[in-house]
């Protein structure tokens, strides 16, 4: 089984404690990194965060990535760490199958493994479980799901125009053009 974006978050939010999406503000990025694979249809990016609680390395991998030779009205830019810029069809967040990792305890404990079983999970495997106390799970629906960093990071790329627009974005956009920072 293999998961889009959309989907891990919201099993996040209504599965489990809400207020993840909130907790996203209050993560910092810094060195995000685009790595394309153009010939595998793959767009890793991978950045460090921080909280109070200490610095994380959160990746995402977008699959089926529509590469394209040239820049195209209404597609996607990014620049590789060597600067070479690669454009793309905008991502759709409902329907692209990603795999997401963290190295934040939170995913490890409670998203990781079943990332794992969903074929979401853009890490190794974490080892196997063993209980050593009574404390009830802390991912009773045993969802895939993301952690805060991850959240953020897409929060980001958001910014950046990386995914499609919504129908009511597209038509925003051809009102009044498209937004370029």
């Amino acid at each position: 089984m293999e998961v889009a974006y959309d989907r891990l978050q919201q099993n996040a939010e209504q599965k489990l404690k809400p207020g993840r999406t909130e907790r996203a503000a209050e993560v910092r990025l810094t060195n995000t990194v685009f790595i394309p694979y153009v010939n595998d249809n793959y767009l890793e990016v991978e950045a460090e965060s921080q909280t109070k609680n200490g610095k994380y390395i959160t990746r995402i991998v977008f699959e089926n990535v529509v590469f394209r030779d040239a820049e195209m009205k209404d597609g996607a830019k990014v620049i590789s760490p060597d600067g070479t810029e690669y454009f793309f069809k905008p991502i759709n967040r409902k329907k692209a199958n990603v795999k997401v990792s963290c190295t934040c305890l939170d995913f490890y404990w409670r998203f990781a493994a079943f990332n794992q079983r969903d074929d979401a999970n853009a890490a190794d495997p974490p080892g196997p479980y063993v209980k050593k106390t009574d404390r009830p799970p802390v991912n009773p629906s045993q969802v895939a799901g993301v952690c805060k960093h991850l959240i953020r990071l897409v929060d980001e790329l958001e910014k950046d125009d990386v995914f499609s627009a919504g129908w009511f974005q597209s038509i925003k956009n051809r009102i009044f053009g498209r937004k370029k920072g």
